[in-house]
């Protein structure tokens, strides 16, 4: 985009115009490298500097709305918004993709629910259903859905109220009205961004070309229905991938077809397999996210022949310019039991790198770091939601707090049906920080009560 040919080769083959991520977070990088003149080291800064203000100024807004909701909430709030950064920290802060987008989005329809009555929450509502339609159509759906909710909530308690019901109930409608003014700009933008995509690539995608291929990564390539850096080490933007190679030659329409529709080959042969993967998926969802990383460094000293026999095994892959080893989480992957087989040149040597790597992993699965980190941006906000409602005498369940749930369920549920992996899960760190904190705030208050304290009052 920066050099003038438009939104087009995304793996830097000169494949032509493209529609296979948003296209929101590209013009801002796009347009970024333009201002610099192509200057890579300071567009890394800005992009960086934007990233971190982005992240400070969602949190900001997430506060504006908790603080007057209930004591002591905001804070709590916070607090586990930094432990969560702290989980999420490779993804938020040593890559560069759209997480803080999204984070920023979500913060910003949040405010913009709270301060609906106001120019400003108005303009804000706008401005957020129009970002998401741009770089996140799911998160569009769900938000659509959420906003839908409370106003239909809002609208019939309003209805019922005597004492100034004209009025309140004019305010109401004209709430709605933004409402849905809102929704309309975004989803001509959608419209528009589509027709775009028919004319360029002759195939409907809505907003972005790559669902096919997200149904064939959960489908066919991840051993379990979650793709993760086993499953990228194939993808398109590794440039001696065979994927990639399949992407050049086919073009993107017809290879997003090709993948689509082997994907879809292979869940009308086998509906159980398909269903077993979306439970791995809504568990790692909604119970324990697993860590992505699962591959590690060939060793060094293992030639090119016994390299490329260990690919055709489906024990190694080439990224870029490294060889890893693959799927060291996959209980199916045995290298000791296929090795007389595979004819290796030093089969000892390949034999006692894979050992340590696997055994490595291993721990690295049952490290205190990943079963922390994996319940607590998994299972543990829904736990903490749950436990807020049980003990919802402690803490006032505000609208905010079930908003959060709200978004979190719609947001979540189309990447389970289609592909989830822990990067769905960072730009929900606002929300999932509300619910750990009305969870604590909720537990703390019941058990910091004293139970005798009727009893010495009556004494």
């Amino acid at each position: 985009m920066a050099q003038g040919r438009g939104f087009s080769d995304p793996f830097s083959m000169g494949s032509g115009a493209t529609a296979w991520v948003s296209p929101l977070l590209p013009a801002i990088i796009g347009i970024i490298f333009y201002i610099t003149n192509l200057k890579v080291t300071a567009t890394y800064w800005i992009l960086l500097s934007i990233k971190i203000f982005s992240l400070g100024f969602g949190a900001g807004l997430i506060w504006a709305v908790l603080q007057k909701n209930n004591r002591g909430l905001a804070s709590v709030c916070y607090l586990w918004m930094g432990i969560l950064c702290f989980f999420y920290r490779m993804e938020l802060f040593s890559l560069y993709h759209d997480e803080w987008l999204i984070f920023l989005v979500i913060s910003l329809a949040f405010w913009a629910w709270h301060k609906r009555s106001a120019l400003s929450g108005k303009i804000a509502l706008v401005v957020a259903f129009s970002a998401s339609a741009l770089c996140n159509p799911i998160l569009w759906g769900a938000l659509c859905i959420v906003m839908l909710a409370f106003n239909c909530k809002d609208y019939a308690y309003d209805t019922q109220s005597i004492e100034c019901r004209r009025s309140i109930k004019r305010k109401k409608i004209y709430d709605h009205n933004t409402f849905w003014i809102a929704v309309s700009i975004s989803f001509l933008l959608i419209v528009g961004w589509t027709v775009r995509n028919w004319v360029q690539l002759e195939m409907l995608a809505p907003v972005k070309s790559n669902a096919g291929y997200e149904i064939f990564q959960a489908q066919i390539t991840s051993w379990n229905g979650v793709p993760d850096a086993s499953t990228f080490a194939k993808h398109p933007i590794i440039f001696n991938s065979t994927e990639h190679q399949a992407y050049g030659v086919l073009g993107e329409t017809a290879f997003i077809r090709a993948r689509r529709d082997m994907a879809i080959n292979r869940i009308l042969a086998d509906p159980t397999d398909f269903y077993w993967r979306v439970a791995q998926r809504f568990v790692n969802a909604f119970l324990f996210t697993a860590s992505p990383v699962n591959t590690a460094l060939v060793d060094s000293r293992i030639n090119r022949d016994d390299l490329e026999r260990l690919r055709s095994a489906g024990f190694v892959a080439y990224r870029n310019d490294k060889s890893i080893w693959i799927d060291l989480d996959d209980p199916d992957k045995d290298l000791i039991k296929v090795l007389p087989s595979l004819g290796l040149a030093d089969p000892h040597l390949a034999r006692d790198n894979w050992r340590s790597l696997s055994e490595g992993y291993y721990w690295y699965r049952f490290s205190w770091d990943r079963i922390i980190g994996g319940s607590l941006v998994g299972g543990m906000p829904w736990i903490a939601f749950f436990i807020a409602i049980l003990l919802r005498r402690r803490l006032e369940s505000t609208p905010g707090i079930r908003w959060a749930s709200l978004l979190l369920f719609f947001y979540l549920m189309p990447y389970v049906l289609i592909s989830h992996y822990m990067r769905y899960q960072v730009p929900l760190l606002g929300m999932q920080a509300i619910l750990l904190a009305a969870g604590t705030i909720a537990l703390m208050r019941t058990l910091l009560q004293n139970p005798f304290s009727s009893v010495h009052h009556e004494g």
